[in-house]
């Protein structure tokens, strides 16, 4: 497997993957979003710049800090529909798709 560095920073690593010499190469983006909610939309722009450098095969991943959905998101605290209503817009605009996630198993024994 051969991956080339494209992109390194505080909230992002971009590389570019590929299985073999001959192979296609692929992307993957791990990121960290920004904590605090004002400042999300900056990482959306990001995701956005990333998104139209290549068109490649993509796998975004990591922790966001952002929910889709107000169930998604544990507090009491309730998240601003308008904040997710604009993740989910960039999400649409970078043909991303949540593939979901479960919480593993606790046992408290």
């Amino acid at each position: 497997m051969l991956v080339d560095l494209i992109t390194i920073s505080d909230r992002v690593i971009d590389i570019a993957v590929r299985e073999g010499p001959s192979a296609p190469a692929w992307r993957a983006t791990f990121v960290y979003g920004e904590p605090r909610a004002e400042d999300r939309h900056l990482m959306w722009e990001l995701m956005k710049r990333i998104k139209y450098r290549s068109d490649k095969a993509w796998v975004m991943m990591g922790d966001f800090n952002e929910a889709m959905w107000q169930f998604e998101h544990f507090s009491e605290t309730r998240r601003s529909e308008r904040q997710m209503e604009d993740f989910r817009d960039v999400l649409s605009m970078c043909d991303l798709h949540d593939l979901g996630f479960t919480w593993p198993a606790l046992d408290i024994r």
